[in-house]
Formats: structure tokens, C-alpha cells, sequence
């Protein structure tokens, strides 16, 4: 149903409702303004899909967009939570192979269990 055929059903719609004001409504009418009713709603919901499905196309747009700029982030923060050098016994070391050992030196001595 397009949508003059839905303006043709509100116009009968508000029609039946004008004579069922004046002297009631006849079994024909009543069917007639039921069957009408179920037309609107069927087009109500098929509307509502409509939009949930609109919104559900843009949501993922937008979610691609979001994850593209949470790769960004989370890479440029990579970048920056790199240890470019230690300072140990006021030496510092700058060298990425001193830094690491100077690291991994660092956690094995302090989880090292000594006997007492």
C-alpha cells in the first residue's frame, strides 16, 4: 500500500467515524472500518521496520568509523608507552637491549624469594 492509498483509508476512516456519530454503523461498515484499521497497522509496522533497519545501516557505519578511530588511538598510544630509557644508579641506559636487561634484571630480583 502506498501512501494515497493510506490517505484514501484515513479519509474512510474518518468517513465511517462521521456516520457512526450520526446513526451508527452497519455490520458492513463495521467490517469495512476493521479491515481498514489493519491496514493502518500493518503499514505502521512496516514503517517501523523500515526505520530499524535504516538505524541499524547507520549504526554499523558509524561503528566501522568508531573502530577505525580506536585503531588509531590504541596505536598511537603503543607508540608512546614505549621505554625509551632506564635510569639506574644514576647510569642511564638508552641502549633497547641494555633497557631490557636492565628490566628483566629489575622483576627477577624483586620476585626473587631469599632465604632468611
Amino acid at each position: 500500500m502506498n501512501i494515497y492509498a493510506f490517505i484514501l483509508s484515513l479519509d474512510t476512516i474518518v468517513g465511517i467515524s462521521k456516520r457512526e456519530d450520526l446513526s451508527g454503523l452497519s455490520q458492513e461498515d463495521q467490517t469495512h472500518r476493521i479491515q481498514i484499521k489493519g491496514k493502518i497497522a500493518h503499514l505502521a509496522s512496516l514503517e517501523e521496520i523500515s526505520w530499524r533497519q535504516k538505524s541499524w545501516m547507520l549504526f554499523v557505519k558509524e561503528e566501522d568509523n568508531n573502530t577505525h578511530f580506536f585503531h588509531r588511538v590504541a596505536n598511537s598510544h603503543r607508540k608512546t608507552s614505549h621505554i625509551r630509557g632506564i635510569k639506574e644508579d644514576g647510569v642511564l641506559y638508552e641502549d633497547e637491549e641494555e633497557v631490557r636487561l636492565k628490566v628483566v634484571h629489575f622483576y627477577q630480583s624483586l620476585y626473587t624469594e631469599f632465604d632468611t
